[in-house]
């Protein structure tokens, strides 16, 4: 005798259920509604396109020699900023610090460049076949300047000995909140020069990042 057995309605909903979201599992996938999981290669494509796009990227700045960033001074040696005449040895603040700042843009060690100069032709205009001067120099307040000045990478005090064209500054609307016995040194540039926003966003990522902190406690305050 033949047995009619019959599913119970609750299983009856539940197969339905199940074929249901196979059914809306199929149909997304055929309509490409499924999200789309970037890939390796996509990711590389769109930091190369921030990078074209980047105007402090390396292959987008301008320097004087092409692939290299050259750097100004008539502070060597000047402990403890420059301990030596050859800033390539990196020993002393100023010299560590410019081969920080020129990694943070994107220069190796050896397209990093050196010239020395009186700090008074920089600051007339007299010699321009620089990137980026360093070695006390201070925010002058004047827009006619023949140089600009980055943000300052160092605060020291106004009658300590420093750097040979070391001066306090005269712009008395300066809103850093530094104490008013205070000298802050900057990089100094040839006025119009497009580099100095990138310098001053390298000193911020090495602000950040802890980097200006090592290089003042290890030159400035060796424990």
């Amino acid at each position: 005798m033949a047995v009619n057995e019959r599913v119970p309605r609750r299983q009856q909903l539940g197969g339905l259920a199940a074929v249901g979201a196979l059914l809306l599992t199929g149909c997304a996938s055929a309509s490409g509604q499924e999200p789309v999981v970037p890939t390796p290669e996509v990711d590389a494509n769109a930091d190369a396109l921030a990078a074209m796009l980047d105007p402090c990227a390396k292959p987008n700045l301008t320097t004087v020699e092409p692939g290299a960033i050259t750097f100004a001074t008539s502070s060597v040696p000047a402990p403890p900023f420059f301990l030596t005449d050859d800033p390539s040895d990196r020993e002393g603040f100023d010299a560590d610090l410019a081969y920080s700042l020129a990694e943070v843009l994107g220069f190796r060690p050896g397209q990093v460049a050196w010239e020395y100069v009186p700090s008074e032709q920089i600051l007339s205009g007299e010699f321009v076949d620089y990137d980026l001067a360093l070695g006390g120099f201070t925010e002058t307040g004047s827009e006619s300047s023949p140089v600009v000045f980055s943000q300052p990478y160092l605060v020291v005090d106004a009658d300590v000995p420093a750097e040979p064209q070391l001066e306090p500054s005269p712009n008395e609307d300066d809103d850093r909140n530094s104490p008013a016995d205070a000298v802050e040194l900057s990089f100094a540039l040839v006025n119009g020069n497009p580099l100095l926003v990138c310098t001053d966003r390298a000193l911020d990522e090495m602000s950040e990042v802890g980097t200006l902190d090592e290089l003042r406690e290890g030159w400035l305050d060796p424990q």
